[in-house]
């Protein structure tokens, strides 16, 4: 009789134990958009192709995890998806244009340049690494400082999204002007 009570004791234990986690777990992928396991994969025939999924990038939730969904997306996905998608890949576009500006100006430098290195060896090599720090740290300005204004304005957060890419690429457009203008003052 003892035995007999123990038994669904310890299965109710268990039990109370294991239904939390798996609440928790669908739970979880619920909430991160994760679809079950498709059952009958395995069972289908390999010559027919299932259709693809079509990504819902507006449901991740870090704006940059969403930014790096937008800009993974072929052109017909996000011309489907509206302004928001077409936004951040002309962002890349400008971003891609001042990261050339960039590299003319190290390699025209480097070109100006290169008879200090008789005098100062390092000289070149610093000037790209200090470069690229100061292009490293502009471009973290940039995007905290995009990130914030759109809810310093008392914006909501459905609208932060395309503030933010408009604000970051005005202020790309201007930064490429200045490295364009520091291109021509190099000799």
């Amino acid at each position: 009789m003892i035995r007999a009570t123990k038994e669904p004791e310890r299965f109710s234990a268990t039990y109370r134990k294991i239904t939390p986690l798996w609440v928790a777990i669908l739970l979880l992928s619920a909430l991160t958009g994760c679809s079950s396991p498709d059952v009958n994969a395995a069972t289908q025939d390999k010559s027919v192709k299932p259709s693809k999924v079509k990504t819902d990038c507006s449901r991740v939730a870090a704006a940059k995890d969403r930014e790096a969904c937008f800009l993974a997306l072929p052109a017909k996905e996000c011309e489907a998806l509206g302004s928001a998608c077409l936004a951040l890949q002309q962002a890349r576009t400008i971003e891609n244009e001042m990261a050339a500006a960039e590299k003319n100006i190290i390699s025209k430098a480097r070109a100006s340049y290169a008879s200090y290195t008789a005098d100062d060896p390092a000289y070149l090599d610093d000037l790209e690494k200090d470069f690229a720090a100061s292009a490293n740290a502009w471009r973290t300005y940039r995007d905290t400082y995009c990130q914030a204004e759109p809810l310093v304005q008392g914006m909501s957060r459905n609208e932060q999204d395309a503030l933010s890419t408009a604000c970051k690429m005005s202020i790309t457009r201007s930064r490429i002007a200045q490295l364009e203008q520091l291109a021509k003052s190099i000799p």
